[in-house]
């Protein structure tokens, strides 16, 4: 029952830095400004073009099993979209 068709992204690309922007739908919950929620990103990296995976970069450490254990995730505080 996972409907990711709501998730929208966008990345911009500079100097050896990239920025990611996320707008993910809430939809068993409705947040508020100031509500602190766990939180996890990933980014798979590619480099080669093959198709498979050659490294990632992850907020949390990644010798964790965050796939599996939600706390180890970080917060993040939530603010009113302006």
């Amino acid at each position: 029952g996972l409907d990711l068709s709501g998730v929208r992204s966008a990345v911009a690309q500079g100097d050896g830095i990239y920025t990611v922007e996320l707008a993910v739908p809430y939809t068993a919950l409705t947040p508020k400004a100031g509500d602190i929620i766990g939180f996890n990103a990933s980014a798979n990296d590619d480099a080669n073009g093959d198709g498979r995976r050659d490294t990632y970069l992850s907020w949390v450490d990644k010798n964790l099993p965050y796939w599996a254990d939600t706390t180890a995730y970080g917060e993040v505080t939530l603010i009113a979209a302006p």
